[in-house]
């Protein structure tokens, strides 16, 4: 519990250092584990070729940097770390060993480089948060490469998947002593309050004792030992989450694996929040 045993995805590229580098902060005891994994398929054209190409020497060469250069940002953790390359292409190949592993999370960097890679995740990410059952952790441009020490903010959409996303992030800020906050947005439709005027303020104090309701349910299920507080807002639920990472050190959303679609079409928080929080993002899926 509490990632104790994280597959990250490494390719030696300023985005998959930071990710690994950020996990291996994290970490603080031998019985930890990062499995450092890089996939690779073997391209089309190579295998249509008429001479047979020896792939081995090259391979050896890959398993060499991913053992020596690929994982060196997490020099100095007390983790154990080991490094491996599969063939399968990254996204197969990190759930795969996730899946082999038993993992707690699959953690992967992102460099959005252009004006559409800014606005939707794309490659690898893209493909773990819709096809990955076991929880995956962005670590965008604005990580912070050092151990947890603020807060953990936990977007909550309903009361019944709170629950579920409230206690995976319990069980990784208790660990650490980290403070957790459930954050709802209570987001004004408008054309309601075109016809009729919503009082924005009691719709905001009603979802907030609904979510202090869940918040004590879970205090009665298991015992809590780090502060555990909700607190509701109104307006777009992109930004306020958003904003709510301010100084924070994790993001805890829900995904429902809709696709990558059906995220695009909907504006999924799921797809956006990896590109502007100011932390990195943890996506944990409800099937």
């Amino acid at each position: 519990m509490g990632l104790q045993s994280v597959v990250v995805g490494v390719d030696g590229s300023p985005a998959s250092d930071r990710a690994l580098g950020w996990m291996a902060a994290q970490m603080n005891s031998p019985d930890q584990h990062i499995h450092a994994v890089h996939g690779y398929s073997v391209n089309a054209e190579w295998a249509l070729m008429a001479v047979p190409f020896d792939t081995t020497p090259w391979l050896a060469e890959l398993e060499e940097l991913v053992r020596s250069d690929w994982v060196r940002p997490a020099e100095g953790t007390p983790a154990t770390v080991d490094g491996r390359v599969i063939e399968a292409p990254a996204a197969d190949a990190l759930i795969q060993v996730a899946e082999a592993e038993d993992a707690d999370a699959i953690v992967v960097g992102y460099q959005g480089q252009t004006r559409w890679s800014r606005r939707h995740l794309g490659g690898t990410a893209s493909k773990l948060l819709h096809r990955s059952p076991r929880p995956v952790i962005i670590a965008g441009e604005a990580t912070r490469v050092e151990p947890m020490s603020t807060r953990i903010i936990v977007g909550c959409e309903k009361p019944d998947s709170a629950v579920h996303l409230l206690n995976w992030a319990l069980d990784v800020a208790e660990p650490r002593g980290l403070p957790v906050v459930a954050v709802h947005v209570v987001e004004p439709l408008a054309w309601i309050d075109t016809y009729y005027p919503v009082d924005m303020v009691a719709v905001k104090q009603a979802a907030a004792k609904r979510f202090e309701d869940v918040l004590d349910q879970i205090r009665t299920d298991r015992e809590v030992t780090v502060d555990l507080s909700s607190e509701a807002r109104a307006g777009s639920a992109l930004t306020e989450l958003t904003d709510a990472t301010k100084g924070a050190d994790l993001l805890v959303v829900g995904s429902h694996h809709h696709g990558a679609l059906g995220d695009f079409l909907s504006g999924s928080i799921t797809s956006h929040t990896p590109l502007l929080a100011d932390c990195p993002v943890a996506v944990i899926p409800f099937s």
